[in-house]
């Protein structure tokens, strides 16, 4: 909402400074106009967290998690859940390409 007010203002400070006269009902159009949307995004993000609460996907990639990809006979890939397992890379030290 907040940079929705600095551009409403850039816009009214652009339109006081033009060599012509702005009529008044542009201004005032402008203004109501950034108004609803100011309203609109403010409904927008009051009712986001609602939304985003009641989301559940049971597909959903959760951390730490292994997916194995295997190809099928249709030329596509099976996907399925495996046990995670950490393998760090300190055991042995790579080798420099030269």
């Amino acid at each position: 909402m907040g940079l929705l007010f600095t551009a409403l203002l850039f816009a009214l400070v652009y339109l006081n400074y033009l060599s012509e006269q702005t009529p008044f009902m542009v201004r005032l159009s402008a203004i109501t106009s950034a108004f609803f949307l100011g309203v609109l995004g403010a409904v927008g993000q009051a009712m986001t967290p609602s939304f985003v609460a009641a989301y559940h996907n049971q597909n959903l990639i959760a951390v730490p998690q292994n997916l194995r990809f295997t190809p099928d006979t249709q030329g596509g890939y099976d996907i399925a859940r495996i046990p995670y397992q950490f393998e760090s890379f300190d055991k042995q030290p790579l080798a420099a390409q030269p």
